[in-house]
């Protein structure tokens, strides 16, 4: 799987949307995360989520809001991997 890396102020940049092609067409699993979160308002940070995940709806990726600083979005990371390595918690 893949991890992809978007900053949520600037997502789907010319190399952004390069490496998410090679995922895709690769059949890599792919997840992307909108960094840096906490710098947008509430309402900008969804606007660009769901822009990104308008642009990728039919190409099977995931997407989310991540803010390291905030913890936000750390759940859903762990889901991910989790999913990608197909690791069971015992919860």
């Amino acid at each position: 799987g893949a991890i992809l890396l978007m900053d949520s102020r600037h997502p789907l940049k010319e190399f952004d949307n390069l490496m998410l092609e090679w995922c895709v067409n690769s059949g890599v699993q792919t997840h992307i995360l909108l960094t840096k979160a906490d710098k947008l308002s509430k309402n900008q940070a969804n606007k660009a989520l769901f822009a990104v995940q308008k642009h990728v709806k039919n190409m099977g990726v995931s997407v989310s809001l991540f803010s390291s600083l905030k913890k936000q979005g750390i759940n859903i990371l762990h889901e991910q991997l989790n999913s990608m390595f197909a690791y069971e918690t015992t919860d």
